[in-house]
């Protein structure tokens, strides 16, 4: 899959749409006027295709990978051999005649074309703004948890790609995934054997074992963070583990969030004290 970054892409796509507005300025002038064309320009417009050459390999883009390298080629032959160049108060220029910015002019044109055809062909996806967060962002937002729950990672991540690309419910499932980690751990710590039943049977076995913390060294304390973690994940089991599981329910992305939420707060709460075994 490839990871484009939005900003980059754009601000490459609009440095070579403005050097090409600028070149069809400079062809609808009167014949024999030249154009100058600062170097700094040049050497970042070769930059900016580079990197579109890239993006079009990464996507299989033919046509536009050729675009990419007669266009790099055309100005790695400018920089190499550039004729007349002039200083200004803007800086080193080359000065182009009509002839050479013909031929840049074409080049342009057949890369912006080149893009446009294969994007139309392809489907191809931009994450922005709050997706492009759930999409990198799963170690910063499982961090609280990740350490103690290193097992958890695969579903953290796959639960904000879905979040990402607006697959709320399959985000809801690995949510889910994520808490039997933290249900076995706590099933570990009060030290009951995990039964063949669903996460009620589990919970169920956990609250009995409970109620002899009280009389073991850490007393109440302890027996109140366990009593507080099982209710916890009976809430989870009842208001959405039950419904994810078994095909009742589907989930809207308000939804996903608010439950993708509560499970890293409440793993983030766990990992104060238990771990899933591996650390």
């Amino acid at each position: 899959m490839l990871i484009v970054s939005n900003s980059k892409l754009v601000a490459n796509f609009h440095l070579a749409g403005t050097v090409y507005q600028h070149f069809r300025a400079a062809l609808a002038a009167p014949p024999g006027q030249s154009l100058l064309w600062d170097v700094r320009t040049v050497a970042d417009l070769k930059e900016a295709v580079e990197h579109l050459s890239k993006v079009a390999e990464d996507l299989e883009f033919g046509a536009s990978k050729e675009a990419c390298a007669n266009l790099i080629y055309a100005l790695g032959i400018l920089e190499k051999d550039p004729g007349e160049v002039v200083s200004g108060m803007v800086g080193r220029q080359f000065r182009l005649g009509r002839e050479v910015v013909q031929e840049f002019f074409g080049y342009l044109e057949y890369l912006a074309r080149s893009f446009i055809d294969e994007f139309k062909a392809k489907p191809v996806f931009i994450l922005g703004g709050s997706a492009q967060r759930y999409f990198n962002g799963y170690r910063e937002l499982f961090k609280a948890s990740l350490v103690q729950f290193p097992t958890t990672e695969a579903d953290a991540e796959e639960a904000c790609k879905c979040m990402a690309f607006e697959r709320h419910t399959a985000a809801v499932c690995h949510c889910m995934r994520i808490l039997e980690a933290g249900l076995d751990a706590l099933q570990a710590a009060v030290q009951v054997e995990r039964p063949k039943e669903n996460w009620g049977g589990i919970i169920d076995q956990i609250e009995k074992k409970i109620g002899t913390i009280r009389k073991q060294s850490a007393g109440a304390a302890d027996e109140q963070w366990y009593s507080e973690a099982a209710t916890q994940f009976t809430f989870f089991k009842n208001a959405w583990r039950n419904y994810a599981a078994h095909r009742h329910s589907s989930y809207n992305g308000e939804k996903a969030e608010e439950i993708l939420n509560a499970t890293r707060a409440f793993m983030g709460h766990l990992a104060t004290r238990l771990n899933d075994g591996t650390v």
